[in-house]
């Protein structure tokens, strides 16, 4: 817990597409149907990773978001009354 900080969360994806085709794949909705894998990192807030989740690129943001939130490796600190903590999310 040392070093991380809660004040700030972020999590992002990133979408690939998968040549070698592993179990974690689906077809890419921006990409003509190729078959591609997607990753959703969430950090601390200086951008360490604290949780990840990697599913089919066809796998719906929310049910993503769910995955890579029940991943977190460290929970969360608790936050005092007068410093309420942030998540920041991508549209999707």
């Amino acid at each position: 817990m040392q070093g991380l900080d809660g004040e700030w969360l972020a999590m992002a994806r990133a979408m690939t597409t998968a040549p070698l085709r592993g179990k974690k794949v689906g077809k890419h909705p921006t990409d003509r149907g190729k078959t591609g894998t997607q990753r959703h990192v969430r950090t601390a807030g200086h951008g360490v990773p604290i949780g990840l989740a990697v599913d089919g690129a066809h796998r719906h943001d929310g049910q993503m978001a769910r995955a890579t939130s029940a991943s977190l490796a460290v929970e969360r600190p608790d936050a005092p009354p007068d410093a309420p903590q942030g998540l920041g999310l991508e549209t999707g």
